[in-house]
């Protein structure tokens, strides 16, 4: 009941920063435990990306450390090898191990760090595990590639797949 409970509030979490973005947001319901690449949830990520017809997907990073972040990231480029839409992948979650940092797409987001910072702390179960120094990193890191790109605040990803 531990990973339903988890998901239920991570859900929760994430409608309410998608929400303070104005963005939409979709649950999948999936109990962390029983998620896994099969096609089954490649199935899902597929019937998502044929019912939204996004031209832009922006998905976790390969070099995230945490498993559940790597299963989104297979299934996801599994379901979007067959559609027309552009395919980037974030650098790595925090905390998110130590990856590869050639990033070559970079998003000027200086107008939106106060409403990132306010999504942010609607994920009150990962500042009660990491505390607030969890935000202030994110926070840095959008800061230090905003600093490499001459803006105040930026975020870096790489091209996985970029239609024109």
């Amino acid at each position: 009941a531990t990973g339903a409970l988890s998901a239920s509030q991570r859900e929760l979490e994430g409608r309410a920063a998608a929400e303070t973005l104005g963005a939409g947001s979709i649950g999948l319901g999936i109990i962390p435990e029983d998620f896994k690449i099969s096609r089954e949830y490649i199935g899902i990520f597929d019937s998502i990306i044929h019912a939204e017809k996004p031209n832009l997907i922006f998905r976790i990073g390969d070099m995230d450390s945490h498993h559940e972040h790597n299963i989104v990231y297979e299934c996801v480029r599994s379901a979007a090898r067959k559609n027309s839409c552009s395919l980037i992948s974030l650098s790595q979650a925090l905390p998110g191990g130590i990856g590869r940092h050639q990033y070559d797409f970079f998003s000027d987001i200086s107008r939106f760090e106060k409403v990132k910072r306010e999504a942010i702390l609607k994920y009150e179960s990962q500042i009660e595990k990491y505390g607030m120094e969890w935000v202030d990193a994110i926070i840095a890191r959008d800061k230090h590639w905003g600093f490499n790109i001459g803006v105040n605040s930026a975020e870096a990803a790489f091209i996985d797949k970029w239609i024109v």
